[in-house]
């Protein structure tokens, strides 16, 4: 736009020059007409004279025209920049944010100075006056990360960068800066500027950690909700394998005593009639301790130490191993229905552990309240394991997780030789107690 302007400048002042120095000629020969020193090309002269004129005169009318063309040109977008300038301003004032736009060729950063004072307490002559003003106020943990994400969207071929940090206001203190910016390429895909704006999130960031507890909750209520749906789902599997795989399972065993009564088989046809029957038998005893597993035997309005007490049974039953529960000023009303839950789920891994691997003779479990909590511990005199070099298992995981849901702690002790404790705790302070409902008692549980 500059150049064009020049170049019509020039040939305005070219123009008029030309246009003077044909009237001084014509001028001068009509006062030698006049004066009579007539010449052949004088009247020649001034034909061609005045027809040059008039062709001068069209252009420099069209001249004129274009440079009245420029000079509208040239208001309108003056006009337009005075306008965009003001709408800048009024943006930066209404959202609070700090405009900033780098020159990628030249190496200089310019920032707007509207919000630099009210958000950072920096002033223009402050950025000036330091090199590296941005890099030296990032937040030493968040410097290196943020620095390398802008380069990395400067050597892609991103067109957008946004960038979340910590940023050192001019009193020392930290703010929570959200960083948006706009990648401007040359026709190569290079990068040559970026412009971006500054905002000040450190309000949303502590509303974040002010909901956080709230937020908390909500994840555990979802977390008992899917429990208790994975419950369900558990009762449905119990009563599937109950009702229907054990009838045909049981079914499959009286033919196959009716077969060992009436048919008189011999040999090797006998052999096998007795290995089949004594793999449903097996079956039969796998499905129905399959069953009781998945299927918790106490229902909300029970009593939770019967239910308890049918467990160890049940376990006793079908392991050559003594069960003793001991219940000490033990008050169950103080936990509610889904602690009573999880430490009859906790019960209920731990013994099936002891059975796979513990190889214990006596396993002892004990339930009481102290000190303003509800303590469970389960102890057996196994052959312990390494804590520190065995990694936990699935069912170890599944307790504490249990446990921690609750809101209660989980804690387990053992070493080689020396058997395992396993404890559950439960804090009862501050919560609102029912009418005592104290038990003390031993039972002992010994299998046959």
């Amino acid at each position: 736009m500059k150049k064009n302007c020049k170049r019509y400048c020039y040939l305005v002042y070219a123009s008029c020059l030309f246009c003077f120095f044909i009237l001084f000629i014509v001028i001068k020969d009509f006062f030698a007409l006049r004066s009579g020193m007539i010449n052949w090309w004088i009247p020649v002269m001034l034909v061609v004279e005045s027809v040059l004129l008039f062709f001068v005169s069209l252009s420099f009318r069209k001249v004129m025209k274009r440079n009245a063309e420029l000079i509208d040109l040239l208001k309108t977008k003056n006009e337009f920049l005075q306008e965009h300038k003001l709408t800048s301003h009024a943006i930066c004032a209404v959202t609070g944010q700090i405009w900033w736009e780098a020159d990628l060729i030249n190496g200089k950063i310019s920032y707007r100075d509207e919000n630099l004072g009210r958000m950072l307490g920096f002033s223009l002559s402050d950025i000036q006056s330091e090199d590296n003003w941005w890099e030296n106020n990032l937040h030493p943990c968040d410097r290196e990360a943020t620095i390398r994400k802008f380069n990395s969207a400067i050597l892609s071929d991103d067109k957008c960068c946004i960038a979340e940090y910590r940023f050192r206001c001019k009193d020392g203190l930290y703010k929570f800066i959200l960083d948006s910016s706009y990648i401007i390429r040359d026709f190569s895909g290079k990068a040559c500027r970026i412009i971006g704006c500054m905002q000040d999130i450190t309000v949303y960031k502590k509303q974040d950690v002010m909901n956080l507890p709230e937020v908390l909750e909500q994840v555990e209520e979802v977390k008992l909700l899917i429990e208790k749906a994975q419950e369900l789902e558990r009762q449905k599997l119990s009563a599937e394998l109950h009702d229907n795989v054990n009838q045909l399972i049981l079914s499959a065993q009286l033919y196959t005593t009716h077969a060992l009564k009436s048919w008189r088989l011999e040999g090797e046809q006998l052999k096998i009639l007795h290995l089949i029957s004594e793999a449903i038998d097996q079956a039969f005893t796998e499905v129905r301790k399959l069953s009781h597993a998945l299927n918790i035997s106490w229902d909300k309005n029970n009593d939770f130490i019967r239910s308890v007490t049918n467990l160890c049974c049940r376990v006793a039953e079908v392991n050559n191993f003594c069960v003793q529960l001991a219940v000490d000023n033990f008050n169950h009303e103080l936990l509610n229905n889904d602690q009573k839950y999880a430490i009859y789920r906790i019960v209920q891994e731990q013994l099936t552990n002891i059975t796979k691997h513990a190889k214990a003779s006596v396993v002892e479990i004990r339930m009481h309240n102290s000190n303003n909590q509800v303590r469970v511990d389960i102890i057996d005199n196994g052959c312990g394991f390494d804590t520190l070099n065995t990694s936990r298992g699935i069912g170890l995981q599944n307790m504490q997780k249990r446990a921690e849901l609750c809101q209660g702690k989980f804690e387990i002790n053992s070493a080689i030789g020396k058997g395992t404790r396993l404890t559950i705790l439960f804090n009862i302070t501050g919560r609102t107690r029912f009418t005592p409902v104290e038990m003390s008692g031993s039972f002992q549980i010994i299998s046959n």
